[in-house]
């Protein structure tokens, strides 16, 4: 059996993060969380702590929420000794109870940290996109100049 890198090992973990996702598997899902990781998902109002990690998840599937299918893309990945940065986009399509396909895109950004020989998610950010790859933050707009009145 051939060993991965840490690169490939790593990014065979995000891919498996979004495995666990769709399976609704809350169990696995939480096993990804480093217990001191801080971050800030773009469905939260502010950041969280590896306590609340999974209700989203579990908040989507009591509404019948379903992750029908999604793409990674890997945008860059740094890693230093036992810290790894990997930057990547989602296209996921998000199927509704009532069979409605909505797509999203998103922006992720997770810090890893290798720890007793195994790494977990220690912090993390992400943004939802528009199709185009802007923020699709309303807080994110561009800021308008204020017009100068003579």
């Amino acid at each position: 059996m051939r060993r991965l890198g840490p690169a490939a090992e790593i990014w065979q973990l995000e891919i498996d993060y979004w495995r666990t996702i769709q399976r609704f598997d809350l169990v696995g899902y939480r096993g990804y969380w480093h217990p001191n990781f801080s971050g800030w998902p773009h469905l939260n109002r502010s950041p969280q702590r590896a306590r609340g990690v999974s209700g989203w998840l579990a908040d989507f599937k009591s509404k019948g929420r379903t992750l029908a299918s999604c793409r990674l893309r890997l945008e860059d990945m740094q890693i230093t000794g036992n810290v790894a940065i990997v930057h990547y986009r989602v296209a996921a399509v998000w199927k509704e109870r009532s069979g409605n396909a909505t797509p999203a895109r998103y922006r992720i950004c997770h810090m890893w940290l290798r720890t007793g020989g195994r790494w977990k998610i220690l912090g993390g950010t992400s943004l939802a996109e528009d199709r185009l790859g802007r923020a699709a933050d309303p807080l994110d707009k561009p800021h308008r100049r204020p017009s100068r009145r003579g």
